[in-house]
């Protein structure tokens, strides 16, 4: 077992990785990088942008970019050739999720 195989089954381990790339890397019986692991690394192609927020701003960053794990399935069935989109997505989601509750309980206030 290689030190990379340690860590396939557990993506909040993936980003203690200091990694520049995944692209080198060989996985055994594989011709595409599993989901998890593209994914992690789409999201250290924004860590310029993530410097260059205020600090103040860089935790909510995280956070929004954190919602694409909770529909890591969706995004591996989605089978999109630009894997921003499914990221992207579950962000979109996850956010109108929460959209929901508030208008539910603003209606529930205003009754």
């Amino acid at each position: 077992m290689t030190y990379l195989h340690k860590f396939i089954d557990c993506p909040s381990l993936l980003s203690d990785l200091e990694l520049k790339s995944f692209d080198n890397i060989e996985v055994m019986g594989r011709t595409v990088p599993s989901y998890i692991l593209a994914s992690e690394r789409e999201k250290r192609k924004w860590r310029v942008f993530r410097e260059q927020l205020d600090k103040s701003e860089r935790k909510t960053f995280d956070e929004m970019m954190s919602y694409s794990q909770l529909h890591n399935t969706s995004g591996i069935m989605a089978c999109k050739p630009v894997l921003i989109q499914p990221i992207l997505m579950s962000i979109i989601f996850e956010h109108y999720k929460q959209l929901k509750k508030i208008e539910q309980v603003l209606t529930n206030v205003a009754l």
